[in-house]
């Protein structure tokens, strides 16, 4: 008997494929599943995620704070050797002027890069003489002094040609008109 039935449907699946049944009986069958629990934490599972999160932060903070005390390592300045700090404060001057003439213009900002190995270089300087023997500081001052004259000549020689440039077009603009 299963045979034939099988068969039968077999012969005539065409004809009950394309049957759709009602919504209402979709609907139906909806409302006669489990309705979708709520999902719930437990307690433990809730102190234990709490527990961990704890864990990470003080860890990070331990981790930081160790690795940060290496880093914030007392530096001198040429304050601390009067006679240099007055010349110090005249070449920071001195960078701060230019700087701000050099933002008035549209120009090529890879001298910014020169400019941030200089400042990295003149931290370093300040670190070395902080550590240097008593007497050999002279060499570690002048070469903290050359580094802001370095900066001072850089942001010349770039305003300079900026100025060049600009009187180019000028005469180039000059010429265009007559």
């Amino acid at each position: 008997m299963s045979d034939r039935l099988e068969k039968f449907i077999n012969q005539n699946r065409d004809q009950f494929d394309d049957k759709v049944p009602n919504l209402k009986v979709w609907a139906d069958i909806e409302k006669r599943l489990d309705p979708p629990q709520a999902k719930r934490i437990s307690i433990k599972r809730m102190l234990s995620i709490a527990a961990s999160v704890l864990i990470l932060l003080s860890t990070g903070a331990f981790l930081g704070n160790y690795f940060t005390n290496d880093i914030n390592v007392p530096v001198a300045s040429l304050n601390d050797y009067p006679e240099y700090g007055k010349k110090e404060r005249d070449f920071q001057q001195k960078i701060e002027n230019k700087r701000a003439q050099l933002a008035s213009f549209n120009y090529d900002t890879t001298v910014n890069e020169d400019l941030v190995d200089l400042d990295k270089t003149l931290e370093d300087l300040r670190a070395e003489l902080k550590d240097v023997p008593k007497g050999s500081e002279e060499q570690v001052l002048q070469a903290m002094l050359k580094n802001y004259e370095t900066k001072v000549a850089i942001l010349e020689i770039v305003l300079e040609k900026i100025a060049l440039t600009q009187t180019k077009r000028d005469k180039k603009n000059e010429g265009s008109e007559m």
